[in-house]
């Protein structure tokens, strides 16, 4: 026997059954927990679904004020309504809840998401919709669950771990019962963002009624108070502030839902997310997302408990009264203003050709002995709008101040008409800068244009004395100076490679073909007629397109001379701003502060509004084989970045306050004083 036949194989020893602690142990038992699921299902569905044959159709009485109010506020309101009326009213929401500049941005990032396309605003309408109906029945569910919890602890004890459990679920886990339930459809998509949102709410609610002080329920109990009247007068009036913030924890969660929600069939911006993600679709991808994270953000905004403003101590002082000189510079700078608005809509701002729509419209490359005034959009397009809206700035803000010491809001303060002139100043400037296409022969510059920026110029000057008469006194404004310049240094550099990417990416050339390849061409489409050689002609004439060389889509940056050398001015823009900021930090007197800050935030907003008209001008009327340029977005992000690093300072400073006392002896006539 040899060696190898006498080595023994060993079969591997297998644990006896009854030892419990191997691992195979488990596999003697299996729990059919899948199966009863499975089974309850089958139970549910058929005594309690939504079938006629049910015996208790609950969970169509479920879904039924669901689907009702799906179909009155999403199909019957906000997507059937004018995009236009939607803005106006969620701009009058944001403004009476949150102030003008919340109500100002929430329009502009609505119009933001329409701009991206006819899908995205009515998905962005249907997100709208649906967020109005799952906030309102959270709200109607969950605020008195809260306020019953926080009166009784007995429910609170069950609804805590009830809470628990539901808090811990992952997303993806509340889905299930809704589609076997629901099947796919809005319905569900809302019932499971509805079910998954509304913890935090009633946590919340509870939690703020459970902390109001105790003499005043006392209080209320002791004047013999009914249940009722306390919920009503004392505990949700009490416990507004955490109401709101459990409302905006409640739409925080439901965003989040909404976009998983899209597997159940939902609509909405979480479906063209879902649909960007599964296709790999980048462009759609990106600009989904963008929709979505701006609509979240504006009601998000909407939905956060207002701030307290400051209340001011009466100390018997009041804001120094305007000057008969604060009062003439303002008159001038409203008038410029009116000016302004004037020269951009009703006179020509080019005539025989276009600056702007050359560059991404082929009609408009030959358009002699025309004219366009600054808001058609073969004349000054967006850059005009910009002039006419930031002129329409400054007549509201002269008017406001007119006579008036002191107004609501910060952004009707004098410095605020210099940003406003200065942006329009370097819009018309940039419109008159403009190089046309290179295929435009001439383009001669009309009159309005020339009023628009004479109008603005002395609109800049008036408001620059406007502020210069006006007393103010800084309030801590020169706290954080570094990370003010880190952050425009950011900016500017962010801007700086915008002006060296692509502002225009031109797609409008035709294929180069010669005569000796178009008379190939010819003689293969007059065979193709042949049946014969229809089948050869056609590989022949496939083979020979693709020889040919077709141009690559030309891009244009902001500085190149065959562009639009926007470019130049935007950069100079954050030039002024980067080097006025840091000469604001640096300098000791109150005044040479303040005028430093508002010049640095009015280079900035400048160079912002340039890259917003050129962006807004190519978007308004574009052909499809021209896009444009990532430059442009990041010379508008730059200049916004610059802008935040100089609003702090400019804000810093408020008008000065005289004592009543003094102002009145000051006033006190001489023919009052006492005879001796």
């Amino acid at each position: 026997m040899t060696a190898l036949a006498q080595i023994q194989i060993k079969e591997p020893r297998l644990p006896p059954p009854d030892d419990y602690r191997h691992n195979d142990w488990l596999g003697q038992f299996e729990i059919p927990f899948g199966e009863w699921a499975d089974q309850m299902i089958d139970w549910i569905d058929v005594n309690l679904g939504d079938s006629d044959t049910a015996k208790i159709p609950l969970l169509r009485w479920i879904a039924k004020p669901v689907d009702v109010l799906l179909e009155l506020v999403v199909e019957g309101f906000f997507t059937r309504v004018s995009w236009f009326w939607i803005v106006i009213g969620i701009g009058l929401i944001g403004w009476r809840l949150r102030g003008p500049l919340v109500g100002s941005m929430s329009a502009l990032g609505l119009i933001v998401c329409g701009l991206l396309g006819d899908d995205y605003w009515i998905e962005t309408a249907h997100t709208l919709g649906v967020m109005t109906v799952t906030l309102s029945l959270c709200a109607l569910i969950g605020i008195p669950l809260g306020v019953a919890c926080a009166r009784s602890d007995p429910l609170w004890r069950v609804m805590r771990g009830v809470l628990d459990a539901m808090q811990v679920v992952h997303p993806f886990v509340y889905l299930l019962p809704f589609l076997f339930f629901f099947g796919l459809g809005n319905t569900g998509a809302t019932l499971v963002t509805l079910i998954y949102s509304m913890p935090g709410l009633v946590r919340i609610t509870n939690l703020g009624v459970r902390e109001l002080p105790q003499d005043v329920i006392e209080a209320g109990r002791a004047f013999g108070a009914s249940r009722w009247q306390m919920t009503r007068d004392i505990y949700v009036p009490l416990a507004q502030p955490a109401i709101l913030a459990g409302i905006n924890q409640t739409l925080i969660l439901a965003l989040s839902m909404h976009a998983i929600a899209a597997l159940l069939g939902g609509g909405g911006l979480g479906k063209l997310l879902f649909r960007g993600l599964t296709s790999v679709g980048m462009p759609q991808v990106v600009a989904s997302g963008a929709a979505f994270v701006i609509v979240a953000l504006i009601l998000d905004r909407l939905t956060q408990p207002r701030s307290p403003r400051r209340v001011r101590v009466a100390d018997g002082t009041i804001p120094v009264p305007p000057t008969d000189e604060e009062n003439k510079w303002a008159t001038v700078a409203g008038v410029a203003g009116v000016t302004m608005v004037v020269a951009t809509a009703f006179m020509p701002w080019s005539t025989s050709g276009s600056r702007v729509s050359s560059h991404t419209r082929t009609a408009d490359i030959d358009l002699a002995g025309r004219s366009f005034d600054g808001l058609a959009a073969s004349g000054g397009s967006c850059f005009g709008l910009v002039v006419l809206l930031c002129g329409a700035a400054t007549v509201v803000i002269s008017a406001a101040n007119l006579g008036k010491a002191e107004v609501h809001t910060r952004w009707l303060s004098p410095d605020s008409a210099v940003v406003f002139a200065a942006a329009a100043l370097s819009t018309a400037g940039a419109y008159a800068f403009l190089s046309p296409h290179e295929a435009v022969a001439n383009v001669d510059t009309g009159v309005g244009l020339f009023i628009a920026l004479a109008a603005a110029i002395v609109c800049l000057v008036a408001s620059a004395n406007w502020v210069r008469q006006s007393p103010f006194t800084s309030d801590a404004a020169r706290r954080g100076g570094w990370w003010r310049i880190a952050t425009a240094a950011w900016g500017f550099a962010i801007l700086l490679v915008g002006g060296l990417s692509g502002w225009t990416f031109d797609a409008r050339e035709e294929p180069v073909i010669t005569p000796e390849v178009q008379a190939q061409l010819d003689r293969l489409l007059e065979l193709a007629a042949d049946p014969a050689t229809a089948a050869k002609a056609s590989s022949d004439f496939m083979t020979l397109m693709a020889q040919i060389d077709f141009v690559e889509p030309l891009v244009h940056d902001g500085f190149t001379s065959r562009g639009t050398g926007l470019g130049w001015i935007v950069l100079t823009a954050g030039i002024g701003a980067l080097v006025t900021l840091a000469a604001a930090l640096r300098t000791r007197g109150d005044r040479s502060h303040q005028s430093l800050s508002i010049a640095s935030l009015a280079f900035a907003v400048a160079a912002a509004a340039v890259s917003t008209a050129w962006i807004a001008s190519l978007v308004r009327v574009h052909d499809q084989r021209i896009v444009v340029g990532v430059g442009a977005f990041l010379a508008l992000v730059g200049g916004l970045m610059m802008a935040a690093a100089s609003h702090r300072p400019v804000a810093g400073h408020h008008r000065s306050r005289i004592a009543l006392a003094d102002l009145l002896r000051a006033e006190k006539p001489a023919s009052a004083k006492k005879v001796p």
